[in-house]
């Protein structure tokens, strides 16, 4: 398992399975316009990438629901935003709710 830091701060992990895992609560901090989106750093994807991860697992840590997507579909599919650093957003409808 690796820790992603992000401004010195670990906010995600990378698995043996290769995900991406990061607990959210989606009441704080889902994007809601243009439409729900889930977000994430360019940094955190690319530091995840290095690490050996495929695809992302998002935890809503109020409802528990995981959320899996490749990062293929988010770079592919996604749309950039920048609020503190670059990000990219994709769309709570492209998002794969397995729990």
């Amino acid at each position: 398992m690796h820790e992603i830091k992000l401004r010195g701060r670990v906010v995600a992990e990378v698995r043996g399975d290769g995900y991406l895992q990061k607990h959210i609560q989606f009441s704080r901090h889902l994007l809601r316009k243009p439409r729900p989106s889930i977000c994430f750093d360019v940094a955190v994807l690319d530091d995840a990438e290095r690490f050996g991860a495929h695809a992302v697992e998002v935890i809503d840590q109020e409802t528990g629901h995981r959320y899996r997507v490749s990062i293929a579909k988010i770079r592919e599919y996604g749309f950039g935003v920048n609020f503190i650093a670059p990000q990219i957003a994709l769309p709570l409808a492209e998002w794969e709710r397995v729990a």
